[in-house]
């Protein structure tokens, strides 16, 4: 009998599973084609916009005196990071309105609350895929050093950045139901957090400028060890820094947990402020 019981909760939850999925890849398609309707270049967009500011941020690194090298040098230092981080920043500025954005579906149908913020991640992968498919173009055509080894990090670090956007994301989408400053403040808060992270300069080069005290306020921003990651996969051939990768693991827990434990708690409210 416990048998028989146990089978049928592994059949119900299975199916569950299942329907939880399509509805999440039905949402993200959806999403993502409204995002580029009557849109002359349509996904084109999400390929141009790192492409451009890759130009922008390098000639900044020269107007700057930052250049290490020649050109390719310096391109390869700014898109390499500049990918993950459009990832990033896609994520959570797409999270953050999610829930308001669904809002006649919460109180339509009855479906796990948490799918809305993690469909905003999902579209935001789909630039970020279109975006990672022109990096490998760049990597093979400037003939940069390829570890495949160290290309095994890549997966870890793609997890961490998605955990940490996925925590924000929930932070910024729980607080916006109540109060749309949250949500309409994210785009500067992202903004402020790129210059507040290796991407226009390295981190050597912010190491240079800063104190000891400094530089250890400035590692408690867990985007810093994650983008050197990338940089050094993808740049350099090697694998990243443990030392400073582990830097970042404690405070991506830490908002990915705090942004699911605030969502799970305030999401049983949503319906009724909606």
């Amino acid at each position: 009998m416990s048998s028989y019981v146990i089978t049928t909760q592994n059949i119900t939850n299975s199916r569950r599973i299942r329907r939880f999925l399509s509805l999440l890849f039905t949402l993200a398609s959806r999403d993502i084609r409204s995002r580029y309707r009557r849109s002359v270049l349509g996904p084109i967009w999400s390929i141009l916009q790192p492409l451009i500011l890759m130009v922008v941020f390098t000639l900044l690194r020269s107007l700057t005196g930052l250049r290490e090298g020649g050109v390719t040098t310096d391109l390869m230092l700014t898109y390499t990071v500049l990918v993950p981080w459009q990832f990033f920043s896609n994520s959570i500025n797409r999270a953050g309105p999610s829930v308001i954005g669904n809002g006649s579906i919460m109180r339509k149908i009855r479906v796990p609350r948490e799918m809305f913020p993690v469909v905003g991640v999902m579209t935001a992968g789909f630039d970020f895929a279109m975006s990672a498919l022109v990096l490998t173009g760049m990597v093979i055509a400037l003939g940069e050093p390829v570890n495949l080894l160290a290309l095994l990090w890549l997966p870890v670090l793609m997890i961490m950045l998605t955990l940490l956007a996925l925590g924000v994301g929930m932070i910024i989408a729980s607080f916006g139901v109540y109060r749309r400053d949250f949500i309409l403040a994210s785009g500067f808060f992202t903004q402020i957090w790129l210059y507040a992270s290796p991407i226009i300069y390295t981190l050597e080069e912010a190491q240079g400028q800063l104190s000891e005290t400094w530089q250890t306020v400035y590692l408690l921003n867990p985007t810093v060890g994650i983008l050197e990651g990338f940089r050094s996969v993808l740049a350099d051939g090697t694998a990243p820094d443990l030392d400073l990768l582990a830097t970042s693991v404690p405070a991506t827990l830490i908002f990915f947990l705090l942004g699911w434990g605030i969502y799970r708690y305030m999401s049983q409210y949503f319906a009724d402020v909606l």
